[in-house]
Formats: C-alpha cells, sequence, structure tokens
C-alpha cells in the first residue's frame, strides 16, 4: 500500500506527459496508442443537447464577462455597446467635416 502511495506522482506524472503528446502530436504511433482511450471516451459519453448547452453558456456568463474579455483583447463590440460607439464615431466624422462658425 505504501509502494502504490509512493509511486502516484511518477505515475499521474507520466500520465500527464501522454496525454499532452497525445494532444499535441499527430503521428500515427501517438494516433494509434491514443484510439483506445477516445474509444472508452466515445462509449461513455453523448453530445449534450441544446438545452445543456444554454446552461453552460449561462454558467460561463454568470462567472466570467467575455464581452468585457474580448472587447479588451480584439476590440469586438457587442450590442448596445457597439451601437453606442458606433453612434460616437459617427458623430466625430460629421464634426471633423463640418467645421463650425464659431471656430472660424
Amino acid at each position: 500500500m505504501l509502494l502504490r502511495i509512493a509511486m502516484l506522482p511518477l505515475i499521474a506524472g507520466v500520465s500527464y506527459e501522454i496525454i499532452r503528446l497525445a494532444g499535441n502530436s499527430d503521428h500515427c504511433l501517438v494516433n494509434f496508442l491514443s484510439k483506445p482511450g477516445l474509444l472508452i471516451q466515445n462509449m461513455t459519453t453523448k453530445e449534450p443537447d441544446d438545452s445543456m448547452i444554454e446552461v453552460a453558456i449561462r454558467a460561463v456568463e454568470a462567472v466570467f464577462d467575455w464581452r468585457a474579455y474580448e472587447n479588451e483583447t480584439f476590440g469586438t463590440q457587442y450590442g448596445e455597446d457597439a451601437e453606442q460607439r458606433k453612434h460616437a464615431e459617427q458623430q466625430e466624422n460629421t464634426d471633423a467635416a463640418d467645421p463650425k462658425e464659431d471656430e472660424v
């Protein structure tokens, strides 16, 4: 029993490296060795239906503000934020194109 506990970190580390290798490699030998695990995974799991996907999306939205992340990382805008930004840009463009008479 003590030997099993002592070997646990070694087995976990080797397993982690094998899983990492299988995920990053397209070599035929790695694919062949990974096939039994993928077959068992396909037998024991099923694709989520639409209600499960909706629950997952709501859970992620409750925990993680992905719109703010995409805005900060990629500069994308959604919904009202995009409309407000577009309106502000249009205002800036019209203000720049039409100089006011007071400023002359």
